[in-house]
């Protein structure tokens, strides 16, 4: 999980000190945290990270290779030492400690950009009334009143403003319904409040298979083996964000 939300946050080599905490050294840090109360002791220089198949071992090769995008895949491998509680069973094993590792693989995690916020309605400006005519005494004293208001004397009504910004409601469909492995499957986009363009539309897709993802609306693709997925589509606009999860079961 450390690895897939801040990838670049790694000091190969150096355990989880102060002066290396979480905020440079999240991946170490995590890893000895969760094995500090088991009975594998793991020390930092027994830990290992590459990004896309490369090993980085310094921050330099970690800025240059790892990449927080749903594109690359980020590995951790951990190599423990379990101590054994019988000396006799070192007779077996060769030893009284054993060496257990193992790999993680994971899909770094990737938001969609900030919205801008939206514009604010400027209010029309009131129309200024005119001034009344001052009364001319050499005028005749019978003015006949006006029966109704002139209409140039009336404000216009403001036209309502198209392409207005809400908040989006995320929902897809795919198809096939009963997809097969490496067989393409389209999934199509039905969510609401996302018609917009001026609204600033994103489309955040994950397939559920630890690598597969898009940013495209209506996406295809094609899983290569059978199984059940859990698919997740992240829609946001300029007025907000909204999620769907759905499960997409692939047979032969």
């Amino acid at each position: 999980m450390a690895a897939a939300q801040e990838p670049t946050k790694s000091q190969t080599g150096f355990d989880c000190y102060a002066s290396l905490g979480p905020s440079s050294n999240r991946i170490t840090c995590a890893i000895q945290k969760e094995t500090k109360s088991s009975a594998l002791s793991v020390p930092a220089a027994r830990s290992s990270m590459s990004c896309d198949g490369t090993t980085v071992i310094t921050p330099s090769d970690v800025t240059a290779n790892c990449v927080g995008s749903m594109d690359h895949t980020i590995a951790i491998t951990v190599t423990g030492q379990f101590s054994l509680v019988t000396p006799l069973l070192s007779m077996f094993t060769g030893g009284q400690t054993i060496d257990l590792s193992s790999t993680a693989t994971s899909v770094p995690r990737e938001l969609p950009p900030t919205p801008p916020p939206a514009p604010s309605a400027t209010a029309s400006p009131s129309p200024s009334p005119s001034s009344s005519p001052s009364a001319d005494p050499s005028a005749s004293p019978s003015v006949a009143p006006s029966d109704s208001p002139s209409p140039s004397s009336m404000a216009p009504s403001a036209s309502p403003s198209g392409g207005q910004c809400l908040a989006p409601i995320a929902d897809f469909a795919w198809s096939p319904a009963s997809p097969s492995k490496k067989s393409n499957v389209t999934f199509l986009d039905h969510s609401i409040n996302m018609n917009v363009p001026a609204c600033s539309l994103h489309w955040t897709w994950s397939f559920g298979d630890g690598s597969g993802g898009s940013l495209v609306q209506n996406p295809v693709y094609a899983y290569q083996f059978r199984g059940t997925y859990t698919v997740t589509l992240l829609v946001t606009n300029s007025a907000g964000s909204n999620q769907r999860v759905q499960s997409v079961s692939v047979g032969n």
